[in-house]
């Protein structure tokens, strides 16, 4: 750690590993937004999209999405399906 940054935003398990790594900072609680992800792709493995978009389907379904976000303190009500 240099001493230049003040701050720094990314997700908590970046963060998680950054504290890991430098046990004297800091995380604050609580989240500051919401940013969407994206996954790419290899373009035309549609076997492989399906896939990935079905195990994201049941994670919606079973709640596991929801209980994640609610356990990072994250706004969940976009998880219901």
């Amino acid at each position: 750690v240099s001493g230049r940054v003040n701050a720094h935003a990314s997700t908590i398990d970046a963060l998680k590993t950054i504290q890991r790594e430098h046990p004297q900072l800091a995380i604050v609680p609580g989240s500051f937004g919401f940013s969407e992800v994206a996954f790419a792709l290899p373009k035309g493995d549609t076997d492989f999209a399906s896939r990935v978009n079905g195990f994201i389907r049941q994670a919606k379904q079973s709640g596991r999405i929801r209980a994640l976000l609610e356990r990072y303190g994250l706004d969940a009500s976009f998880a219901a399906d």
